[in-house]
């Protein structure tokens, strides 16, 4: 059984050093908080991390990844809190919990949606809920940054993660006074609270559901009790198979589909991984996901062994070891030609257009183009 991710509650900072500091809300983004308590201030995010990290640039990356010991107490002293305080409201023991070990990788993190940070800009990487912003504060959460989380838990409507009116990724870092709070978007000044909303399937919840259970300690997936690495573990090998199986629709992968009750799959064309995909994209991924997660594991060896499923089909997240609960499923897998495993799968040659147009855009969104 897996151990229950802790998640913060709210953080009262009536000991601040800062005259008109906001408390951190339960579940609150470090940088979400430094917005709102630079706004408070009347100052520019950029100018209130100066003052706590001289020579760092701490907006022009990723700052809910975490910082060094050291960086977490020379904030955590002018916010009247501490250092774990600090860190409980960055991304990195979370990962950990869901990896298994320490994720101090440069590039996209697992299950952790990337922002795509170029000096002050980003590519979309937060997510919010009109309706939860319209009902209290406006802030980021750390379940916004979950890339299987795509439908707010309370209001059952889609998130969103651009503007709906100048289709800008939100950015609240580069918000300037006078707005006073993070609630509306850097460049169109559209207030987020009056955004449309849309509601979504309830179908598309239930892998949601289950990752969001799983961090509280209940891990289940295939009638089998996994810990929490395990169980993400399975879930990108799945993944793997899901956008693998239309790209490659063999006599072997359609009988597979077709056992499983899977009709069919539509997988983005830019190519790009979960953790960059936008939000219904992503919803959509998962439900096909989940239908093959909450299969027991004997009756899927049985499946991928009689159709012959190659081993190629399912790309196992890189670990030392592969879990023994899916000894099962490894072993009912089709090795390929030797001078396939050898010389990898054929790519081909030719250009791509509608991967290269959705990659272009996500850099428009990055660099204000669009």
């Amino acid at each position: 059984m897996a151990t229950a991710h802790a998640w913060h509650p709210r953080i009262d900072l009536s000991h601040a050093v800062w005259p008109r500091t906001p408390p951190i809300m339960e579940d609150e983004l470090l940088s979400s908080w430094l917005v709102r308590t630079a706004l408070a201030h009347g100052c520019a995010p950029l100018a209130l991390a100066g003052i706590v990290w001289p020579g760092w640039r701490a907006f022009c990356g990723d700052l809910d990844r975490g910082m060094s010991a050291e960086r977490a107490g020379s904030l955590a002293r002018l916010a009247g809190c501490t250092a774990s305080q600090v860190q409980s409201c960055c991304l990195g023991s979370f990962v950990e919990m869901l990896w298994g070990k320490p994720w101090n990788h440069v590039g996209t993190w697992p299950w952790i949606l990337a922002r795509g940070s170029r000096n002050l800009r980003c590519a979309p990487g937060l997510q919010l809920c009109p309706q939860c912003f319209a009902e209290s504060v406006p802030y980021y959460s750390i379940r916004g940054r979950l890339a299987w989380h795509t439908i707010c838990p309370q209001h059952h409507v889609w998130l969103i993660d651009r503007c709906p009116k100048c289709w800008a990724a939100l950015q609240p870092h580069r918000l300037l006074p006078p707005y006073q709070a993070c609630g509306a978007c850097h460049r169109c000044g559209y207030r987020f609270a009056s955004a449309p909303v849309e509601s979504a399937p309830d179908s598309l919840l239930l892998f949601q559901q289950s990752a969001d259970e799983c961090c509280g300690g209940c891990c289940l997936a295939g009638g089998q009790h996994l810990h929490a690495e395990d169980w993400f573990f399975w879930a990108k090998a799945i993944l793997s198979f899901v956008r693998f199986a239309p790209l490659h629709p063999t006599r072997s992968t359609n009988a597979v589909l077709n056992e499983l009750g899977i009709d069919s799959i539509e997988v983005s064309p830019s190519g790009l991984v979960l953790e960059a995909l936008p939000v219904k994209e992503r919803a959509v991924l998962l439900s096909q996901v989940w239908k093959v997660m909450s299969l027991d594991h004997s009756f899927l060896a049985q499946v991928f062994k009689a159709h012959a499923l190659p081993r190629s089909a399912i790309q196992l997240p890189r670990r030392s070891t592969v879990p023994s609960s899916f000894s099962i499923i490894s072993q009912a897998l089709r090795d390929g030609p030797e001078k396939h495993r050898q010389m990898g799968a054929h790519v081909s040659a030719e250009p791509n257009v509608a991967k290269a147009w959705a990659r272009l855009q996500r850099k428009f969104s990055r660099d204000g183009w669009q």
